[in-house]
């Protein structure tokens, strides 16, 4: 099995799915010939992944309906949702099988998951549902937020306590404050000027600058500038804290990959180092460097705040996991150490990235240059 190289160490969290859901279906495990690295299996669709102040780490499995948790030495500590033997939507549920459904408490196909200053938690439901559930920090379930969307696939809560919402199927990203009170929504409206939050108006998908396609995530620097990753558009945007367009990077219409924050032109698919294919995920580490996980290329790219491009991880053209950051040659999809098959989320915490390795069913934590 392919090892990684430059100080490059790796814990995977692997999956595996029986029939039947068993009372513990998490265990933890150390492959051999693998370096200390760590398997936990159980998973069957992990399209996110969240660790709080603690270590503890979250991932929301879209198929089972139910948010997952583990302490920072990767123990398992219980799951949120639905349980079937009791119809109970509150607690850490240490056993049981999950139900999912679109009724109070129930989870039908959970996507993000954050937590907010005071230890609430939220997770983005997907499957067109208006709605993200709300638990306080002991896992009891409080209510459900976010009504008058379509399709809420992401959360993002900055320093403020500004709430953020990725609005995949309006073509949108909205924000409350933290007093839940509606500031307005970025994205394109019928004959409206694109920049700036809005109180009004209708959504619509839109190539223009400022305007979305499917945007999958936000994220808020300490700045207060606004990223917003599209899969429609295949293109990262940035925007002031009061919603004015600053920019995007990706690959131009013309094959070019654009220098910085770009202020005209097209963006397009491509499979290029610096360039994205369905891109799902953002987020940044300490020194604010921005990492991107793109379900497409099948490979987690890095930029620096200013939008240079520093380099990708992944599977490379020899099927072999990359050698640290590459600046060139094409990632492929892999099921080995370092490789990722769809990796529709990404967390940069202590120098480790978290990635949730949605159809290798795992999440793979990679301590990184």
């Amino acid at each position: 099995m392919q090892m990684l190289t430059r100080g490059l160490f790796i814990l995977v969290l692997g999956l595996s799915y029986a029939s039947c859901i068993s009372a513990t279906p998490w265990t933890v495990s150390s492959p051999k010939g693998l370096g200390g690295s760590k398997v936990i299996k159980g998973f069957r669709a992990p399209f996110g992944i969240y660790v709080d102040q603690d270590g503890n780490l979250y991932v929301p499995d879209l198929d089972e309906g139910r948010v997952i948790r583990f302490d920072k030495e990767l123990k398992f500590t219980g799951w949120l949702g639905m349980k079937k033997e009791s119809k109970e939507p509150s607690g850490w549920h240490q056993r049981g099988t999950p139900l999912r459904g679109l009724g109070r408490g129930e989870m039908q196909q959970p996507h993000a998951v954050v937590i907010d200053g005071k230890g609430n938690l939220y997770v983005s439901d997907y499957d067109r549902q208006d709605r993200i559930h709300k638990y306080d920090a002991s896992g009891a379930y409080l209510t459900d937020v976010f009504k008058g969307g379509l399709g809420p696939v992401s959360v993002f809560i900055d320093k403020m306590g500004n709430f953020y919402v990725c609005d995949f199927n309006l073509h949108r990203v909205t924000k409350f404050n933290a007093a839940g009170e509606f500031m307005g929504w970025l994205g394109a409206a019928e004959k409206q000027h694109f920049d700036g939050f809005k109180k009004e108006g209708v959504s619509m998908a839109s190539t223009n600058l400022g305007g979305f396609s499917k945007p999958h995530m936000v994220h808020v620097d300490s700045a207060g500038y606004i990223y917003v990753v599209e899969m429609g558009n295949n293109r990262i945007q940035r925007f002031a804290p009061d919603g004015r367009f600053m920019g995007w990077i990706g690959i131009n219409s013309e094959g070019v990959l654009v220098s910085g924050w770009a202020m005209k032109g097209q963006s397009a698919a491509s499979k290029k180092p610096g360039g994205f294919d369905e891109p799902t995920s953002i987020t940044m580490d300490e020194k604010e460097n921005i990492f991107v996980a793109e379900v497409g290329n099948h490979r987690i790219q890095k930029f620096s705040k200013k939008g240079e491009f520093l380099g990708w991880m992944g599977g490379g053209d020899a099927r072999q996991a990359s050698d640290g950051w590459s600046k060139d040659g094409l990632s492929l999809a892999g099921d080995e150490i370092g490789q990722f098959r769809n990796p529709y989320d990404v967390k940069a915490v202590k120098g480790f990235l978290y990635v949730a390795d949605g159809y290798n069913r795992r999440v793979q934590i990679i301590l990184y240059d």
